[in-house]
């Protein structure tokens, strides 16, 4: 099953997340590069990935913009199916890097829009509350992809240091 086709099963069902396992484990050095230029170690940093991306101008708190980069070969491909599965958020959508150092995390919270979270390096623990309130928990892995719709409560815990790639639609009701 490619991931398009993935998320769009998720978007036509009544889950509150799911998770293709194995999706694709990019290359960690080419993960680490593109945070080569940080300065700092904050306890959680999310980064644009090259501005040429976006519709916006602006950026948001919490997200720093960086450099443009070219983007690896691997990460163009996760977007592209992103878009295929969301085409209405061609000029809404964010694409963004998450780095998160150990013992770090998200905590409990709401997106206002669709989420898919590609683990590409580390792994991380989620907490997941579906409709009912029922709790999952959830262990990502490099090359996991965690799909998960819009106002799901959620938080995050990293053992150690991760690095993830984040498509987000953008597009509040």
């Amino acid at each position: 099953m490619t991931l398009s086709q993935f998320i769009k099963n998720n978007i036509e069902s009544n889950l509150t997340y799911s998770i293709l396992r194995n999706y694709m484990v990019p290359d960690r050095n080419q993960i680490k590069d593109i945070f080569s230029d940080i300065s700092g170690q904050p306890e959680y940093k999310y980064e644009k990935i090259g501005e040429y991306l976006y519709s916006k101008s602006e950026t948001s708190s919490g997200r720093m913009s960086i450099k443009d980069y070219d983007i690896p070969y691997n990460i163009n491909s996760f977007l592209l199916e992103c878009l295929d599965a969301y085409p209405e958020s061609i000029d809404t959508y964010m694409l963004y890097m998450i780095k998160g150092y150990g013992f770090s995390g998200s905590p409990r919270h709401q997106d206002p829009t669709d989420v898919i979270h590609w683990q590409c390096v580390g792994s991380s623990n989620w907490i997941i509350e579906d409709d009912s309130e029922s709790i999952h928990e959830i262990v990502l892995n490099p090359g996991d992809v965690l799909w998960f719709k819009k106002y799901a409560f959620h938080s995050v815990s990293n053992s150690d240091i991760k690095y993830g790639v984040v498509f987000n639609t953008d597009k509040d009701d």
